[in-house]
């Protein structure tokens, strides 16, 4: 009984340890340490040149609906609607 525990506590270690070493390894196998580090540099750029985007497209959806009288923002706002509802009404159809 004794042995048999043993024997199963070895074979059940000796998986988490083959589990947790194939994990460790964050780069692709197959890429030296210099493409990975590259590609998280390109990653990194790649997602402050979105938030860039992100913050220029706000700005200026700002400066549009600053411009805009308060009667033209009506009007839009109730086209958003109408387009909405139509948009519900077809796919109901």
């Amino acid at each position: 009984m004794i042995n048999r525990t043993i024997y199963i506590i070895t074979i059940l270690l000796s998986c988490l340890s083959l589990l947790t070493t194939s994990c460790s390894v964050s780069r692709p196998y197959g890429m030296s340490k210099e493409q990975f580090q590259d590609q998280k540099e390109l990653e990194k750029d790649k997602e402050a040149a979105a938030k860039a985007y992100e913050k220029a497209r706000k700005e200026a959806a700002k400066e549009f609906w600053s411009m805009q009288s308060k009667e033209v923002k009506k009007r839009i706002k109730k086209n958003n609607k109408k387009r909405s509802w139509e948009t519900k009404q077809r796919k109901r159809r």
